[in-house]
Parts: C-alpha cells; structure tokens; sequence
C-alpha cells in the first residue's frame, strides 16, 4: 500500500494534462500572453508535454508587428517562450551559412543572437521594432525534434528548473 502511495506521489508527470491547461497553451499569442505564460507555468514540468505538441514549423522570413503576422506566428513565438520560462532552457538548430544568407543583416543576428555557433534560434525578435524572423525550416524542425526528445525524457523538475521572472528574454532567448 505505501508503494502504491509513493508510485502516486512520484509520479505528476504520467497524468495527462488538465484541460484547462490545454486550452491556456492552445491559447498562447491571443489576449494577456504574460498572464498565460504565467498560468502555464504554474504547472511547472507538467506543462512541458502539452507545450511541445503545439510547436509547429512556421514558414521562414521576417515578420512585422501585429494582426499582419496572424495567430500562427504569435502563438508559436509564445509557446516557445513558455517553453523557455517553465524549462529555462532553449535548444537550436544547424543552419548553413547559404541558408541564413536569405535574411536580412538584423533577421541574421537576431536569429543567431546567444546561439552556438553554426546554429540559429527558432526564432529572432527585434524587440525594439517588433519584427521576428523565424528560421530556416530545417533548423525549426532540429529544435521541435530537441524539445520532443526533452518532454520525452523527463529532463525537467519542477525542483532544479530556474524560474525567471517574465521578462523579454523568455522572448529574445537571453536565459542568462
């Protein structure tokens, strides 16, 4: 009986994840999105598995601030950032010189900003202008592929994960 209770205890992350929790991530990029992340976070690495099956491939290039961008963009830009505020992490993808030579001088050092070399950011925010520049296809499909594996380890705990307070570095991937 106490193994039964312990296995009960130990275990948070084999439950699925509430509904309301999958409405709040299907939700992120509408309305208040630092309250969202916020709410999101509150179920710590419980939230990674339900994050991660939202992540999609959004199509390359540079994208201007507001309605233009449309929901895709705002809401995988904030899941990212979710991601980031729950695990304090970030993951990258390989992308060729050729590849990034496509993007303007600043859509190039916002996507490479922090990264290590050779490999971009899913994403990159001018934050002073609003502009985001997501990344190749196929470096966006490295990170996604990272982040599954990650919620498929079971990396993140609740006790070890650091917490940031929301601020625009869950947004540019300035973790530090």
């Amino acid at each position: 009986m106490i193994a039964a209770l312990l296995a009960l205890v130990l275990e948070p992350t084999s439950s699925p994840p509430p509904r309301a929790l999958d409405r709040v991530v299907a939700g992120l990029g509408g309305a208040e999105p630092w309250a969202a992340i916020e709410e999101v976070s509150g179920h710590g690495c419980a939230a990674v598995p339900a994050l991660v099956r939202e992540l999609r491939v959004v199509k390359p290039g540079r994208y201007r601030p507001g309605a233009k961008r449309g929901f895709e963009v705002e809401h995988a830009m904030w899941v990212y950032a979710a991601l980031r505020r729950v695990a304090g992490r970030d993951f990258y993808g390989r992308a060729t010189d050729r590849q990034i030579a496509a993007y303007s001088p600043a859509g190039r050092q916002f996507l490479r900003d922090n990264a290590p070399p050779g490999e971009v950011k899913p994403f990159g925010l001018w934050l002073s202008h609003g502009i985001l520049y997501f990344a190749p296809a196929a470096a966006q499909r490295q990170v996604i592929a990272s982040w599954r594996d990650y919620a498929a380890s079971r990396q993140c705990r609740d006790s070890f994960a650091p917490r940031p307070p929301p601020d625009s570095g869950l947004l540019t991937g300035r973790l530090d």
